[in-house]
Formats: C-alpha cells, structure tokens, sequence
C-alpha cells in the first residue's frame, strides 16, 4: 500500500482534502483554548498563527492533508525556508499531518465530501527531517518541490 500525500491530480478534489485538513487543525487548537489566524493566503508563510494562551509569539503551523497513510510530505522550497529562519529566530514551526482522511464523490452533483483523518503533530524543524536533496526532492520523509 502506498503512503504520503501522492499526487491528486483533480484540483477541486485537493482543495477540498486541504480545506478538510485545515479545518481539522483550526478546530484542534481552538478547543485546546489557542487563537488561530489562518495565513494561508499571505505569501511567505506557512498555513496557521496558533498563540498559545499568554504568548505574543505564534506557533508557526504548516498544515498537510492527504487521504492516503502516513508516510512522504509535498512541501514547497518557500515553505522549508520560512520554518528554517522562523526557528532560528526563536519561533517554533510545526507540522500537522492530517492522514487517512476518507473522501466520496456525489455523481448527482459533482461534490467532493470528507470526513475523518488521523493527525499527526510534530514541532517541524527540516534541518533535522531533511538529509539529502536530489532533483528537488529530500528524504528519509519530507518529498520537497522547488
């Protein structure tokens, strides 16, 4: 069986497996007492503000959705560079990793619908994740594009 994000070449289908796994990240915060800001829009950034009650400095959250296991990440060049200067600058980046989340397609109306996941979290430094880069990809679990 395969694992990671894969490739899903529909792009409403990965828009609505993203807005899935955004909406599970902003709801596992908030009911944890955090504010969420989503800055998925801004460019240079990673997808979540999460302040933790008392804190002026947010967690940096980069948000990953697939509806496939566990496994390889698709991030961008951009995405890698902001966690790397935002945890050298005393920030910390995190990964949050919605899996396995169970996708359906209504023929009658064309809609995408989604349900479910497992999440992972993780404080992400990529130094750490990122051993080799060969033709724009890096190992053992981050898959990275230019």
């Amino acid at each position: 069986p395969s694992s990671g994000q894969g490739h899903v070449t529909d792009p409403v289908l990965k828009r609505t497996i993203e807005m899935h796994a955004m909406k599970t990240a902003t709801e596992f915060y908030r009911t944890r007492g955090y504010r969420v800001l989503d800055v998925s829009t801004i460019p240079g950034s990673l997808d979540l503000w999460v302040f933790p009650a008392g804190e002026q400095r947010p967690l940096h959250v980069e948000v990953k959705g697939s509806s496939r296991g566990f496994g390889w990440y698709h991030v961008t060049k951009g995405e890698v560079d902001h966690a790397l200067a935002y945890n050298r600058a005393g920030g910390q980046a995190v990964l949050f990793d919605v899996y396995d989340i169970e996708v359906s397609h209504d023929p009658s109306t064309g809609e995408w619908r989604t349900s479910g996941g497992t999440t992972y979290i993780e404080p992400w430094d990529p130094s750490e994740d990122i051993v080799e880069w060969t033709a724009g990809r890096c190992r053992p679990r981050l898959l990275c594009h230019p």
